[in-house]
């Protein structure tokens, strides 16, 4: 404002020292007299941690559901191969879904367990054995890994193992497993062996060197040894056909006696249903 016109200050002595003081201090006094009480820095403080928490559990959210969609992609991805008769590609579109790592037992449990259908369909029945009992890890009462695992259990010849899944589906409340159960205990009237054949996957022309290839291969991927905790009793059941299978096979002289009982058990098989004595 402009100065009055005699000259004279309009303001008094006291005053002028007040506002003095002010100017020299920068206006710290000003700043104190607005300083946020405890109470509120500590409210302030919490709200803060609050949001921070917030924001972390809506990333967390945001890739999880990312994680779910990109599984479930592969999931359907591998229904329309399966479906299709192309096992192999429906077991990678499977196998890629579950290197998601999606934290979803049942979701997992899904993918094991058409997995282990896709196996079934290629004549891998270890590792079809191995997914269905993954599947039933995730999820105990999973009916369809039971019904994967009990007819990988039949295409060895295990029809002990088999009956046993079935009967579990019955008791689960299955009811479409009665012909299927039934013909596992007429089976197991006469004493059968596993299809040693078909637990290493080879052929019945093949040769001794193709026995020895197919066990080491067998053996190093179903070794107990690398199975984690809670798979090391399926893996160990596993190893077992394998060992046992590549035993029978790679003696000559053992061997050959096990071909001349498949003979046999398929002709009594036969006579059995055709009702002939």
């Amino acid at each position: 404002s402009a100065d009055s016109s005699d000259g004279a200050d309009p303001l008094p002595p006291q005053a002028r020292e007040s506002a003095a003081g002010r100017s020299a201090g920068g206006g710290a006094g000003a700043a104190s007299v607005v300083a946020p009480s405890p109470g509120l820095v500590t409210r302030i403080t919490a709200e803060n941690e609050r949001l921070v928490g917030e924001n972390a559990r809506l990333k967390q959210a945001e890739r999880m559901h990312s994680k779910r969609n990109e599984a479930e992609e592969h999931k359907i991805r591998g229904n329309n191969s399966f479906h299709q008769g192309k096992y192999k590609e429906a077991q990678e579109a499977y196998t890629q879904g579950l290197a998601v790592g999606l934290e979803d037992h049942k979701l997992n449990a899904v993918l094991h367990c058409n997995r282990s259908a896709c196996y079934q369909g290629m004549r891998k029945y270890m590792e079809a054995i191995m997914d269905a009992s993954r599947a039933l890890q995730l999820d105990v009462g999973y009916l369809r890994a039971f019904q994967r695992r009990a007819d990988a259990y039949l295409a060895i010849g295990d029809h002990q193992s088999a009956m046993h899944d079935f009967e579990r589906l019955q008791a689960l409340g299955c009811t479409d497993v009665h012909s299927k159960l039934a013909d596992c205990r007429h089976k197991m009237r006469r004493p059968t062996e596993i299809d040693h054949y078909a637990v290493l996957e080879v052929p019945h022309n093949s040769t001794s060197g193709d026995i020895k290839q197919a066990y080491r291969q067998h053996a190093l991927k179903h070794h107990p040894d690398k199975a984690p905790d809670n798979m090391r009793t399926a893996a160990e059941a596993v190893f077992k056909y394998v060992q046992k299978s590549y035993t029978v096979l790679s003696d000559a002289v053992s061997r050959k006696k096990y071909d001349n009982s498949l003979h046999t058990a398929r002709f009594r098989y036969h006579r059995s249903y055709s009702g002939a004595f």
